[in-house]
């Protein structure tokens, strides 16, 4: 009668360079998956007479302009219906059968079928006999059928596989592809009116973001983060013309008079340089925080390079980038030894994580752009920044995993803080101080604070929010060593490594010279006081 495919899915993130067909077409998602769900409704019901499709976009991802698809067709036997969504969690892949004598419904990513019948007798006693079998099933088809995707005895994606074999074989002996192309053009052509529609809406939203711009004294990137918030409120304040660049404009930049918005993603050559013309100075806050690798490569790899390029071409006066403490060598390095601007860089990129292995790859751009390209530029690397609007923000030695913080060694070790108003000012004096192009600088408040005591003003302002266990290094590192071994067993990458928990140790004992003498900067609030701001607790 009925049949209902409901599919969730995600995409690789955009990682940077020209937009691919994602990112332009409105129409991707739908032509990408909405086609293999026209093919299995009309397994079922027959050729499909009639199509109905609406979408829309969430917002979620910037560069997914229309990620919720819904479709009803129309077949010789019965209705389909297809639920295609990049927003649905946990991801689903399930179809559903609906006939006068059984439901049938195929979960794809288990690769199981349950089918539920009409059984004689009372309705509500079938109903909980058949619910009842298939949970047994499942109690054993479950577990044997993810060993077996963990043993790669149980492929992924069969139905492809074996549509691709079929096709590839056709074509080695020279007989008949198992779907004909006037075939495949048939359903195409059920689905681009559809698609037209998306695609076009797409097209004009792209070219609308380079509409001509009014002249600006600095632009800031990575405006809608902590950072490039406070930096935005300052420069303005002071009245300079600011414009930004964001891949979604929040609502606070909006109401902001005097300020240029331009949405655009970091990694795409042509709205960075869209962004930079027409202004003066750079300061290049943006960068990925948080996502795969794909993320990371396009938010802090491309994106610096691409504001590197532009600042070139257009003869920028001067770039101010921000980089992270997390290129230093934490693992490896000797704490009686001061921290300097020359302390050796992390050797182990790529066991550190996505964040410091793009983050170090960044630097080194803009520092070799400076050597060989005469770019004008200055690096600061900020300690651990904090203020409010981070005050559920993990210190350093500590992992958020699944609502709880895991504090990883000595509470009396210290934190390499800096408090948010104070990185500002940094800011504020790498674009104003005349004479240090080309210079790099550790931005960390010199008064201590100690991890118990950062996680006491923490308790004091989330109160049960907050759920601390703090664990033994060695503890950690045997933990650490026995993922490791499940991720060799199973030949896949792990979250959680040794190396990674020996990095976590904070750095410590910074010899801020060049900060205080040649940037001229020193804590206007300091690392105490910083305290007290953002965690005074609620109510007080």
């Amino acid at each position: 009668m009925a049949v209902d495919m409901l599919r969730s899915s995600d995409y690789p993130p955009y990682a940077g360079g020209p937009l691919p067909a994602m990112v332009r077409q409105g129409s991707y998602p739908f032509r990408d998956l909405g086609v293999h769900g026209m093919y299995l409704l009309e397994a079922f019901l027959g050729p499909v007479r009639d199509l109905a499709v609406e979408f829309r976009g969430t917002g979620a991802n910037p560069n997914l302009r229309f990620d919720e698809w819904s479709a009803s067709a129309f077949g010789e036997k019965g209705i389909g219906r297809l639920q295609i969504s990049w927003n649905v969690r946990p991801m689903q892949s399930r179809l559903v059968i609906q006939g006068t004598k059984a439901v049938v419904e195929v979960d794809r990513f288990l690769q199981i079928v349950r089918v539920s019948r009409s059984l004689p007798g009372p309705k509500f006693v079938g109903m909980i006999l058949t619910a009842f079998f298939n949970a047994v099933r499942d109690v054993f088809r479950v577990p044997f059928n993810v060993l077996r995707f963990a043993t790669r005895s149980l492929k992924p994606s069969p139905g492809i596989r074996l549509g691709a074999e079929l096709f590839a074989r056709a074509l080695h002996e020279g007989t008949e592809p198992p779907v004909s192309p006037a075939e495949g053009r048939r359903i195409i052509e059920l689905i681009e009116s559809h698609c037209g529609r998306a695609d076009e809406a797409r097209t004009q939203e792209l070219e609308a973001r380079f509409a001509p711009l009014e002249p600006a004294d600095v632009l800031v990137t990575g405006a809608a983060g902590l950072l490039g918030r406070a930096l935005v409120k300052r420069l303005a304040a002071e009245g300079r013309s600011v414009r930004v660049l964001v891949r979604r404009a929040p609502a606070w930049l909006r109401d902001m008079p005097g300020v240029g918005v331009v949405v655009g993603d970091l990694g795409e050559p042509r709205i960075v340089d869209h962004a930079v013309a027409g202004v003066k100075r750079v300061f290049h806050v943006g960068a990925a925080m948080k996502g795969g690798p794909g993320d990371f490569e396009a938010g802090t790899v491309w994106g610096t390079r691409n504001v590197v390029d532009s600042c070139l071409r257009h003869g920028i006066e001067r770039l101010v980038y921000v980089s992270s403490m997390s290129v230093l060598d934490a693992a490896g390095r000797d704490p009686s030894r001061p921290v300097t601007e020359d302390s050796p860089l992390e050797p182990f990129p790529e066991r550190r994580g996505a964040y410091t292995q793009t983050k170090l790859t960044a630097e080194r751009h803009v520092l070799e752009a400076v050597r060989e390209r005469g770019l004008k530029a200055v690096i600061l690397r900020p300690g651990q920044i904090f203020g409010p609007g981070a005050e559920r923000g993990t210190p350093n030695a500590t992992v958020g995993i699944a609502g709880r913080w895991i504090a990883v060694g000595s509470p009396s070790q210290t934190l390499p803080l800096v408090y948010l108003d104070d990185v500002v000012d940094a800011l504020v004096a790498a674009d104003a101080k005349p004479g240090i192009e080309g210079r790099l600088f550790h931005v960390v408040d010199p008064e201590p604070v100690t991890h118990a005591l950062y996680i006491e003003h923490c308790r004091e302002y989330l109160g049960k929010d907050l759920k601390l266990v703090r664990v033994p290094k060695p503890v950690f590192l045997f933990l650490a060593w026995g993922v490791e071994l499940l991720g060799k067993m199973l030949k896949r990458g792990v979250p959680l490594t040794r190396y990674r928990v020996h990095s976590l140790r904070p750095l410590a004992n910074f010899d801020l010279t060049a900060a205080t003498r040649d940037l001229g900067w020193k804590p206007a609030v300091g690392a105490r006081e910083g305290l007290r701001r953002t965690f005074t607790p609620r109510g007080a």
